[in-house]
């Protein structure tokens, strides 16, 4: 799977300071160049008789250049800041056109081992024919897996993670948040300047507080050599830092307070980009600057469809769909039918794998031939045919290695799924367990509600066996965690159907009749029955 997105899609920090600093800058400059040109409009320009005007030389607005060249011949290249946004916007348009490719590639997989079943292995497994009992047992079976397939492939695929049902949850959350959400662009530009504002200063503070730890450190490195009889000095400050430093595959890690007295040192306060993420409460709303709207807690930008997705997991070129807060759920029932489907393929499959070079093989040919038929025939149970050995042998190690891979996927989600984390907010996590490690703490996600609640937040309050079976009700709970009832959608058993909407059809006359049941709970939110 491919991630489309960071948990940094918006600059924060010291680059918003850095942006605003440099648009004043450029429009001073503007300015001057103004006033400059206005009083000497009537001035003669003093040249020299044998001079001759030329253009000055400007690079192209927009996009930062280096000149390079030797003598008279010279030339420009992007800086590295170009190049890099020039690599991740091509990966993102690869990524994004080849979903349809691996689309038609799954879509051939599982045609292929269909074909191979109903044709090759299901005559080895019920000889006496179709309708017998062991024909049902294993036709129920296959379908049953065929069904809840590509039923949950193809929701995830086109389940949109926009639309009206994205505004009907976003609005819902702001209203159980107590955020205020903008509806003209006037509030919209408010919002954002808001935003802005309340993350500059957040992070001027993260800077202050970073640079008084890394002194108090440098402090506390001091005392520590000075009571071993050590030089106090700069360069005596430096070395037994280096010595306390490990090394992972040949390279030198220095400690955390290496790179704090060196960054004290080097008179820089904070070597750390500060993103927005960074400075904002797990329940806070934020603001979307590629999508120009509130960013709800626990969404993203995917760079990939250029949408802002609620929980977003990551994006799967496989689904060419983002999998996010709408189509989570199909994901993961998606990897759990795979998985077992791919067992049952790798089981039922092993047996004439293993005989395709037996001496059953050789000999079953040696029957035909003496019986003198034209065309082989199966005179051993589970012995396949020549023509059938590369069906077979194809089928079962791709069964067997699919299945491996989704299997350690579909760990990995499950895990994710009972304690309240998406893919980035994995990653992001890691770090933080991390820092908060090593200064002696414990981090506690603020997500997890117990693996129980965790567990229906993403496929509701039903029974476990219930919940994994084909339905295209929306999710149960909003996609930020609150304890208690305060953050269930809608009324127990009661859910809203999709369909419409992904499918077509009259979605208006619909919500229309559902809403005369409406009424609004003590928490300002519409029940919709």
């Amino acid at each position: 799977m491919t991630g489309g997105a960071t948990p940094s899609d918006t600059p924060g920090g010291a680059a918003l300071e850095t942006i605003l600093t440099t648009n004043a800058t450029a429009a001073s400059n503007r300015q001057r160049i103004k006033t400059h040109a206005s009083g000497s409009k009537n001035a003669t320009p003093a040249r020299h008789p044998t001079s001759t005007a030329r253009p000055a030389a400007t690079a192209p607005r927009g996009r930062a250049y280096r000149t390079f060249g030797v003598g008279p011949i010279q030339f420009r290249l992007p800086d590295a800041d170009s190049i890099s946004a020039c690599i991740s916007t091509f990966a993102d348009y690869a990524v994004y056109i080849l979903g349809p490719v691996l689309i038609c590639l799954a879509t051939a997989i599982i045609c292929g081992l269909t074909y191979t079943f109903f044709v090759i292995i299901l005559p080895m497994l019920a000889p006496d024919g179709p309708f017998t009992q062991p024909w049902l047992f294993h036709v129920s079976i296959v379908v049953f897996f065929l069904t809840n397939v590509i039923w949950n492939y193809v929701l995830c695929v086109c389940t949109s993670n926009k639309g009206r049902h994205y505004d009907r949850v976003v609005r819902e959350l702001a209203d159980t948040t107590g955020f205020r959400y903008p509806e003209t662009e006037a509030e919209v530009a408010q919002c954002k300047r808001e935003y802005r504002e309340k993350m500059l200063e957040r992070g001027r503070a993260r800077r202050r507080h970073l640079a008084a730890e890394k002194q108090r450190e440098q402090n506390q490195l001091e005392s520590g050599t000075s009571e071993k009889g050590v030089s106090s000095s700069s360069a005596a400050v430096t070395s037994p830092v280096v010595e306390r430093g490990s090394k992972i595959a040949g390279k030198s890690i220095t400690s955390p307070a290496a790179s704090a007295a060196s960054g004290v040192k080097n008179g820089s306060s904070s070597t750390t980009r500060i993103f927005s993420w960074m400075l904002m409460a797990p329940d806070e709303w934020g603001f979307c600057n590629n999508t120009n709207q509130p960013k709800p807690p626990r969404s993203h930008y995917d760079h990939v469809t250029k949408m802002l997705v609620l929980n977003m997991d990551h994006y799967c070129p496989w689904m060419f769909n983002t999998v996010g807060y709408f189509n989570y759920r199909y994901f993961c029932n998606f990897l759990f039918y795979v998985f077992t489907g791919m067992l049952y393929g790798t089981f039922i499959s092993f047996h004439p794998f293993r005989e395709m070079s037996s001496s059953n093989y050789y000999k079953q040919i040696e029957m035909n031939r003496t019986e003198g038929y034209k065309t082989y025939k199966h005179m051993i149970s589970n012995v396949p045919l020549p023509s059938e050995r590369t069906p077979i042998a194809f089928s079962f190690m791709l069964c067997l290695s699919v299945g491996i891979a989704v299997f350690c996927l579909m760990v990995f989600h499950l895990y994710l799924v009972l304690s309240a984390q998406t893919t980035i907010e994995f990653h992001g996590n890691w770090g933080k367990r991390r820092q908060a490690r090593r200064r002696g703490r414990t981090w506690i996600n603020p997500y997890d509600l117990g693996s129980r609640r965790n567990w229906q937040q993403v496929y509701g309050t039903q029974h476990p066996v219930l919940a994994m079976l084909p339905s295209r009700r929306e999710p149960e709970f909003f996609p930020l965690p609150i304890a208690g009832e305060k953050g269930r959608r809608h009324p127990k058993g009661e859910h809203i159907d999709l369909s419409l909407e992904m499918f077509g059809g009259d979605k208006e006359s619909n919500h229309k009749d559902k809403q005369k049941n409406g009424n609004m709970n003590r928490n300002g939110l519409a029940h919709l029955v």
